[in-house]
């Protein structure tokens, strides 16, 4: 490997570790009252994991669970972070709809992406440069589609309530993160993953950071009231 090879390598182990600090730094707000914020860091962990399946893998490290876990987590972490968003909703029955359709849809992606073989030719260079399996692409895109959608409208109207520019880096952040992924498929320009991925959990610690801590102030990172 080249050292440049190696530097890319290491770059997402840091990458990965920082999204694990900042996992841990929103599951720690949850804690302080707020449920939205345990979703949250339940996707940020998730993302933790899919960054160290890429390093595994540019590595040269390859395995069937390996990809096909690395396919079903990243379009549940988007999930996740949907569902962290429509937790502040104050309608009741609008955030049992929405968590029954992301348990549906997991489910779903979780089928496919398990008994769906993937080609070790898809990966050169420890990038993929292929296109997935399409009940792969499907699936994972009924989730992850609408789950951007639902960040991008209550991040929105969020701002618009609040005026809190911290909302809109938070879902920028997101939707950076849950597009990542797909650009494992760009091999005209493989590095455009990490600088999403980098540009992304930028996005996100700067929001999250703008968010008070405690009980009386933390409202939300999506208050829908």
């Amino acid at each position: 490997m080249t050292p440049e090879g190696a530097a890319v390598g290491a770059s997402l182990v840091v990458l990965s570790l920082v999204t694990l600090s900042l996992s841990i730094l929103v599951l720690r707000k949850y804690t302080m009252g707020r449920n939205s914020f345990l979703w949250w860091g339940a996707g940020l962990f998730l993302a933790f994991v899919t960054i160290m399946q890429e390093a595994f893998i540019y590595f040269g490290y390859w395995s069937q669970p390996l990809i096909q876990s690395y396919i079903f987590m990243v379009a549940l972490l988007v999930g996740l972070l949907s569902i962290g968003s429509m937790s502040t909703v104050k309608n009741g029955w609008v955030r049992a709809v929405w968590l029954v359709y992301m348990i549906l849809m997991s489910i779903a992606t979780a089928y496919f992406s398990f008994t769906t073989g993937v080609s070790r030719s898809v990966v050169q260079n420890g990038v993929v440069t292929q296109a997935l399996p399409l009940y792969d692409i499907i699936s994972s895109t009924l989730v992850t589609v609408p789950a951007a959608a639902v960040i991008i409208a209550l991040a929105l109207y969020s701002t618009y309530r609040t005026r809190r520019i911290g909302t809109l880096l938070i879902a920028a952040g997101a939707i950076v993160l849950s597009i990542a992924g797909s650009l494992f498929a760009l091999n005209s320009f493989p590095a455009a993953l990490y600088y999403a991925e980098f540009v992304g959990i930028l996005l996100l610690f700067l929001g999250f950071l703008d968010f008070p801590s405690g009980q009386g102030t933390t409202r939300g990172i999506f208050h829908s009231a």
